[in-house]
């Protein structure tokens, strides 16, 4: 990965953890600590990489729409920069993105996702974990984000959820 790849990719993921008041020093962290975080928290790190290829098609329009071939090349430069910071955090989950206009879709295991569904794409990469409600299975992920997802989901505590209306949080079998 070059260095201004690699950049961008730190600089995503680290805006994804303040975005949640993740807590770390001022110390520079490792990109493997930084890596680790992500796969820890797919669905806020997918609206840090939305935004950075929402980023990507906007310098590609200013380009585009530009009547000059330098700032064409220049925004197009952008484009492709923003575009290959973000696919290498995709990389990280092993979802592939496609471009048949402006946003991607992505692929993850055989399956295609539209640019909204980013989320649920990531999420179901790294799942360990998942939501059901009288066996039925509502939403899949880490450990942590099922609870967070509960929590946002209904109105009562996890604890009163599962243990009253019907709701757990339950390991994925091992295939």
């Amino acid at each position: 990965m070059n260095e201004d790849i690699a950049a961008g990719h730190r600089t995503i993921i680290k805006r994804a953890m303040r975005s949640v008041h993740a807590v770390y020093s001022r110390e520079r962290l490792s990109t493997d600590d930084i890596n680790q975080w992500a796969r820890r928290n797919p669905s806020r790190l997918a609206v840090h990489i939305q935004a950075r290829f929402r980023s990507a098609a906007q310098a590609w329009a200013e380009g585009s729409s530009s009547n000059n071939a330098t700032t064409m090349d220049r925004c197009h430069a952008v484009c492709d920069r923003r575009r290959a910071q973000a696919e290498s955090v995709l990389a990280l989950f092993g979802v592939t993105a496609h471009y048949s206009g402006l946003l991607p879709s992505f692929t993850h295991d055989g399956t295609d996702y539209v640019f909204s569904q980013l989320a649920e794409a990531l999420c179901r990469a790294v799942a360990t974990h998942r939501v059901t409600r009288d066996g039925n299975e509502l939403f899949r992920s880490t450990a942590d984000e099922c609870f967070v997802w509960l929590l946002d989901h209904q109105p009562a505590s996890v604890a009163e959820a599962t243990a009253h209306h019907g709701y757990a949080i339950e390991p994925i079998p091992a295939a």
